[in-house]
């Protein structure tokens, strides 16, 4: 891939180890702007070759990296989403438990009912995709093989 031409260049890290732009390429790819990000240590040849024109001026000039701005919903959302996630990786854990519990394995902690709590309390803490609670749920702790490993 050979980029005939670049605009839009911008640093898209504070570090100015990527640049972000739109590029035409010559090739089956046609005329059309394309995306692209580009780095000194980039994983293809083509992008590092990029990345150093672009450093030396050939691409245009390469606008300042500007930090982005989250609005107060951007940062909601994302802790909304980050919390999903969790929740989702807990209840995983939680069902791992449950089925250790009704098989009898030897790997199961706590009891039954301790794991189904605690995830009724998750799914209090999460309804519909929204964090409900202020209090993030404490996953129960076996206290006998906390003290335990401890001897």
């Amino acid at each position: 891939m050979r980029i005939t031409a670049a605009r839009n260049l911008k640093y898209a890290s504070p570090d100015k180890t990527v640049i972000e732009c739109e590029v035409q390429c010559l090739g089956e790819l046609g005329t059309d702007w394309l995306p692209f990000a580009m780095s000194s240590s980039d994983t293809e040849k083509h992008g590092e070759e990029a990345f150093q024109r672009a450093i030396n001026g050939e691409l245009g000039e390469i606008s300042d990296y500007v930090e982005p701005v989250i609005t107060p919903e951007e940062a909601a959302a994302m802790f909304a989403e980050s919390e999903n996630l969790w929740v989702a990786q807990e209840m995983d854990f939680i069902d791992m438990q449950i089925r250790f519990h009704e098989d009898s394995d030897a790997r199961a902690t706590l009891t039954e009912a301790d794991w189904r709590t605690y995830r009724r309390a998750l799914r209090d803490y999460v309804k519909d995709g929204v964090v409900t609670t202020d209090t993030r749920p404490k996953r129960p702790i076996d206290i006998t093989a906390t003290s335990e490993a401890s001897i």
